[in-house]
């Protein structure tokens, strides 16, 4: 299912597999120059058993272009930490997260 979760300077496209699921949850996030859509055989393959999260990180995908231009490391990491926020408004905390 596709959704978004709104951080302090846009909003951030994810996609989530088996939202249901009471199991271990999973974050996978993109490499460079890719989208959550690098991830959609992997996740299709263990969301039976898994609740699978993954996220157009910022200037990827469907995820907001910084206007500044600003794709700092730091910036993806207090992007993701208010994703991580946003969600855990309706999900467990996750286990795994998974960068390529």
């Amino acid at each position: 299912m596709e959704k978004y979760a709104q951080v302090s300077n846009g909003q951030l496209h994810y996609l989530d597999w088996n939202e249901q699921s009471t199991s271990t949850p999973i974050v996978l996030l993109h490499g460079f120059s890719q989208t959550c859509h690098s991830w959609d055989e992997f996740s299709q393959r263990i969301s039976s058993e898994y609740r699978v999260i993954a996220l157009d990180q910022r200037g990827h995908g469907n995820s907001f272009h910084d206007p500044d231009c600003d794709y700092s490391r730091d910036k993806m990491v207090q992007d993701f930490a208010q994703f991580v926020e946003h969600v855990w408004n309706r999900l467990l905390m996750p286990q795994v997260v998974i960068n390529c």
